[in-house]
């Protein structure tokens, strides 16, 4: 994450973007985001990883000036752990009906 918000001139913006590539490329995977929140966020010992990605994110999406890539990327790595949100809640809302139903 460092490297994504570093402002050093050594780190370019070209690996800035492979960085947030990567990062949504990760958060697509299913059930990642949920596993780093139980395993990190929810561990007293280990950093809130989850929590920390999702500010950085936040921030970098919505520019203050002009509009590049890498806020087109953090915004969709957003939209990604928000996709996975909603799948896991569609998914809890149909087990309950299916637990309904028996």
């Amino acid at each position: 994450m460092e490297l994504i918000v570093s402002e050093q001139s050594k780190i370019t913006s070209e690996q800035k973007e492979i960085a947030l590539e990567t990062i949504v490329q990760l958060l697509r995977i299913p059930g990642l985001p949920a596993e780093l929140y139980l395993n990190y966020d929810c561990d007293s010992y280990l950093p809130n990883l989850f929590e920390e990605l999702t500010k950085m994110l936040s921030k970098n999406a919505f520019p203050v000036a002009g509009l590049t890539s890498i806020h087109i990327l953090s915004l969709d790595a957003l939209l990604s752990v928000i996709d996975h949100i909603e799948l896991e809640c569609q998914f809890q809302v149909q087990r309950q009906k299916n637990d309904c139903k028996i």
